[in-house]
């Protein structure tokens, strides 16, 4: 054959190879989160997930000795304004919500949903548009009794609805709790009362409450419920008007709470006492004081524990883990973790780990984790996110052995040895080869080298500054061209930026015109007069973290 119509035959194979592959990888949409009874968890609960508007439906999956569930999707599957119906049973309970899809939920790649299939909860259910914020003044009587510390606003899709002030409170005995809003911070629709209020079948109970931005309104002076009534006396709008048939859309139900170390004076010591489904908010010791020098270890008799860090509060041991998970569902959010070295020394070599998750459907987020032997291991688990974490001066970043578990919007800053590996066991196993598939890593930043190993691995939209170690050929390293911000604010999502591509951008697009390995849609700068060093950003980084302990 003649080579010249051999070449151009390779080049149109090559072509239509690239083509299959960047169509063939749309964005997950994964909606997860645990269902709860009466406070506690429901184990293995059946949740299915309906889209309203094109009628298919799909089921979650849960898995016995968790209440967790999770379902991953296509973004095609779903947009923004898709109107979702979640059906909800399990422990001899059932229940049925419904969940309109915001862009911001899109642009996040899904949603967390905690449901509670029950009766013992005080539950006005959604309310409608139109909207507007205001102070709503009315009555609550239940018909049973029930026991509530927790309170959650229903809101407009796509707005901020919230709840900014409540009171709620009994004049004959004086009773009463109450809670304000900290801001758009965290999870801002749920907030968490001062006391723990038992609503007693009968009793009237008064209520105020505040709501901003554009909450769900129920519009009727009263509603019956099943297991109470609701009444409004006197709403008074944003601006000024009054009436007296506009009920806000919220839900009081009951979490196990524990204050560290105002109910108990270590972490571990509120982590014994604690039964599954405890949220322990842990506060700095004193004005001068913030460091717990101690082992955190929560075994597999305990689930869904929620250890969140109230203030600048730092878990520092020198021997071995500093944070050891075994139960299902936890979540580790907010902390400073270290073993009290620094970049090339450490405690806890040669195997200790800031986090070590050794179960599934966890979740370790907003944390620093510095001078420790290594950062996070995920160590034969699945199902855990792992989201807007710092990790620096560490031997190795992180590793992971497992499946499905989402790697999203984290700063891996500097190591001294071993890098960040992906389809590896940690360091107790001198990082031996082991499965890792169909885990998704997209939106963080790689100060230094990477392995990528695995198979139908997820990899886009990450900043990769320093050459990689190696990259797996079984891996998929980009999404099909889409609309949108990418890391390096170009207009589209696609595949990564590396700091050693020298390809061009002809068009202009943000997306380099030729593959860089395997992945066949790199990002490129379209300002050329910005600087991506990674040594200036590691610094900037270090700077901003050191003040933090």
């Amino acid at each position: 054959m003649n080579k010249k119509i051999l070449g151009v035959l390779l080049v149109v194979v090559m072509c239509l190879a690239v083509a299959v592959q960047v169509t063939a990888q749309p964005i997950p949409f994964v909606i997860n989160g645990c269902v709860t009874v009466n406070g506690e968890q429901c184990n293995k609960p059946c949740v299915g997930i309906i889209n309203q508007d094109t009628g298919k439906n799909w089921y979650a999956k849960t898995a016995s000795g968790t209440n967790y569930y999770m379902l991953v999707l296509e973004s095609s599957d779903v947009c923004a304004g898709t109107r979702l119906q979640i059906n909800i049973s399990g422990c001899g309970h059932s229940k049925t919500v419904e969940h309109t899809i915001t862009q911001e939920e899109m642009d996040n790649g899904g949603f967390m949903s905690f449901l509670s299939p029950q009766a013992y909860e005080f539950d006005t259910g959604s309310g409608t548009y139109p909207s507007i914020s205001g102070t709503h003044y009315g009555t609550i009587i239940p018909e049973q009794n029930i026991t509530v510390n927790r309170i959650y606003t229903y809101p407009c899709a796509g707005t901020g609805g919230h709840t900014e002030h409540v009171k709620i409170w009994n004049e004959t005995t004086g009773e009463c709790a109450v809670t304000k809003w900290d801001g758009y911070i965290e999870d801002y629709h749920n907030l968490s009362l001062n006391t723990t209020l038992t609503l007693r079948k009968g009793v009237v109970y008064s209520y105020i409450i505040k709501t901003g931005s554009y909450p769900q309104i129920i519009h009727a002076p009263y509603k019956h419920l099943s297991n109470g009534n609701i009444t409004c006396t006197r709403f008074e709008d944003a601006n000024g008007k009054e009436c007296k048939n506009r009920i806000p859309a919220f839900r009081l139900w009951y979490v196990p709470t524990i204050h560290v170390p105002t109910d108990y004076g270590s972490i571990q010591e509120a982590i014994r006492h604690a039964e599954s489904g405890t949220m322990i908010i842990v506060s700095p010791k004193s004005d001068t004081e913030n460091v717990y020098n101690e082992h955190i270890e929560i075994n597999g008799s305990l689930s869904d524990i929620k250890l969140i860090a109230n203030g600048t509060v730092v878990i520092k041991y020198g021997d071995g883990d500093q944070v050891t998970i075994e139960g299902e569902g936890c979540t580790i959010q907010g902390f400073n973790i270290t073993s009290g070295g620094g970049c090339g020394s450490y405690p806890n070599w040669p195997e200790g780990t800031g986090i070590r998750l050794r179960s599934d459907h966890n979740t370790v987020k907003d944390n620093y984790i510095y001078g420790t032997c290594e950062g996070i291991a995920i160590d034969d688990a699945s199902y855990n996110t792992i989201e807007n974490n710092t990790i620096d001066c560490c031997l190795c970043l992180m590793t992971i052995w497992g499946d499905h578990n989402l790697i999203a919007d984290n700063t891996f800053v500097n190591d001294t040895a071993d890098g960040w590996k992906l389809g590896a066991a940690s360091r107790t196993d001198a990082f031996v080869e082991k499965p890792a598939s169909q885990n998704v890593i997209r939106g963080n930043v790689f100060m230094k080298s990477v392995s990528l190993i695995g198979s139908e691995n997820l990899i886009y939209d990450n900043k990769f500054m320093y050459k990689y170690a190696a990259l797996g050929d079984a891996n998929i390293y980009n999404i099909t061209k889409t609309e949108g911000t990418n890391i390096v604010d170009g207009p589209y999502l696609g595949g990564n930026y590396w700091g050693d591509y020298t390809g061009d951008d002809s068009d202009g697009d943000g997306i380099g015109d030729i593959p860089y390995f395997y992945d066949l849609l790199p990002l490129v700068l379209l300002n050329t007069g910005d600087t991506m060093s990674g040594w200036s950003t590691y610094e900037s980084i270090r700077s901003y973290n050191s003040g933090q302990v």
